[in-house]
């Protein structure tokens, strides 16, 4: 057996076999691995000892992701010395990364669910109406649980608390829903924490390079307002018709704005063709960009854009995120549950249809439709007034 470790790394203090020693209880120990400053415990500069073990279960739904967002900060700030976990599906878990207040991110697995049943914590929050997920929170070992778990005897989702039983509400009484409910889901989720939510922006912070490339796609190339459009949503019942944003953006063109179209992958050949048959209806090079960005890219977007139009979907969050003035459009979904209590930036279209809201009881029978029947005129006033509201604009 040599007598001395390896040699110290990154400036650590040398270690002998004496000396040698695991701070399991530090911030960044990784349970077995080096951490992320891959250096020995012993004299470490960064130790940082943790007060308590938060989880927050949350899997899917970007959008979702955003609202919950300023939670972990506000967490740390009741609890001082947290350390937080939130466990999440692999392609939501590059937006969880961007938050710094999240000190691990679990990628829901097989693994990861091997490694939980070993897990203790002080606190866990089953936000997730996901079933696997709720069976889970129940599962976990832990000083004290609240949200939503998959138990009992009829094998149902339950609320595990007084505080929580209105997202349960929200998921099962459709008239709760689209008819009584008066909190958004920022407010819900930071209730079932036992905190009332106090006006916290949205927290997602993407990398110097992540900007630079955003910025080399749609940097100002002139003092035009530039509007963000975003054509994508979560089912097809809450997306406003190309036809609508085609007519709608060149309106917007003719009227000296240059437009930014934005969507998730799977509305990649969506925008391509809004762009196209913008250029063939005369738009010129300048007036309307497309590029396909990841989720840390798409979080950038707004430090380019003057107000966003956009449906009821993960983009409208991104444009709250970076402060956007927005014109968001509702056919089955409900206002109150995504307007938050102090952004005063935000006009409202809605559905002319006696049945809009619907939430999820879609009495169409998932035909749709009620997207439909908001005109482009209409949503270009109102993104008119927001302008004059918001930036002086005539």
């Amino acid at each position: 057996m040599p007598e001395m470790l390896p040699p110290p790394v990154f400036g650590a203090p040398e270690h002998t076999m004496e000396t040698f020693e695991v701070r399991p209880d530090c911030r960044y120990y990784d349970g077995g691995l080096p951490c992320r400053f891959r250096r020995p415990c012993h004299g470490c500069d960064r130790y940082d000892p943790v007060g308590s073990r938060i989880l927050i279960v949350l899997l899917e739904a970007l959008g979702d992701i955003l609202i919950t967002s300023p939670l972990p900060g506000r967490l740390k700030r009741e609890h001082p010395g947290a350390h937080i976990t939130w466990l999440v599906y692999e392609h939501c878990a590059p937006l969880v990364r961007l938050n710094p207040h999240v000190d691990r991110v679990l990628v829901y697995g097989w693994e990861t669910m091997e490694q939980l049943g070993s897990e203790t914590y002080d606190l866990v929050l089953g936000l997730e109406r996901v079933r696997a997920a709720a069976a889970l929170v129940d599962r976990i070992q832990a000083r004290k649980k609240v949200g939503i778990a998959h138990r009992g005897r009829h094998n149902a989702l339950e609320a595990l608390d007084d505080r929580s039983r209105e997202i349960l509400m929200l998921d099962t009484w459709n008239d709760y829903r689209t008819k009584f409910n008066t909190k958004s889901w920022t407010e819900l989720y930071f209730q079932v924490a036992n905190l009332e939510y106090e006006n916290e922006p949205y927290v997602a912070e993407p990398r110097p390079d992540a900007r630079a490339r955003v910025a080399s796609y749609y940097g100002r190339r002139d003092d035009r307002t530039t509007i963000c459009l975003n054509v994508g949503g979560s089912f097809p019942q809450k997306v406003w018709p190309d036809r609508h944003w085609l007519s709608l953006a060149l309106s917007l063109i003719n009227s000296g704005k240059r437009m930014i179209f934005m969507g998730g992958p799977a509305e990649g050949a969506r925008c391509k063709a809004l762009v196209d048959g913008l250029r063939q209806a005369g738009a010129g090079p300048e007036d309307a960009w497309y590029e396909p960005l990841t989720l840390e890219e798409t979080c950038a977007v707004p430090e380019h854009c003057d107000a966003m139009v956009t449906n009821d979907s993960f983009g409208y969050h991104v444009g709250l995120l970076g402060g956007l003035p927005c014109v968001v459009l509702f056919g089955p979904s409900t206002p109150a549950e995504v307007l938050l209590p102090h952004v005063d930036n935000v006009n409202v279209l809605r559905s002319g249809y006696a049945c809009s809201p619907c939430a999820h009881q879609m009495l169409c029978e998932g035909a749709g439709g009620c997207m439909d029947v908001i005109e482009p005129k209409a949503v270009e006033h109102s993104l008119t007034d927001l302008l004059r509201r918001t930036r002086g604009e005539s």
